[in-house]
């Protein structure tokens, strides 16, 4: 069997122009960002720590990228007032659009 038709290859060489193809259409979203997105946009106002598991890493690197979002006002974050710790998440209505864009590129779940 030659590589080029070995399940492992195809999927590659498929991943490899799906990634190309997003970063023409959509170079400001990453796709961990659209994960993470996604699941806010199922779950508005779901807690920050809840967040981990759509962008697959850590609790500081979901904290860094959800800064970087909220800067650029595709998130906004709220604080609860019973306790400092706790912060959950929504969508702007610039993220929402940012999104609705996305979408037909990343798929439907």
């Amino acid at each position: 069997m030659e590589l080029r038709n070995t399940a492992f290859h195809l999927l590659r060489q498929l991943f490899q122009q799906h990634t190309a193809r997003w970063q023409h259409e959509l170079p400001e979203l990453t796709k961990p960002q659209y994960a993470v997105m996604r699941v806010i946009a199922e779950h508005p106002g779901i807690e920050q720590v809840d967040l981990t598991e759509a962008a697959v890493s850590t609790k500081a690197t979901l904290a860094e990228m959800l800064s970087r979002m909220e800067n650029r006002g595709l998130v906004k974050r709220e604080n609860d007032p019973l306790d400092k710790r706790r912060r959950f998440v929504y969508l702007t209505v610039q993220g929402q659009t940012l999104l609705a864009a996305a979408i037909p590129l990343g798929g439907s779940r």
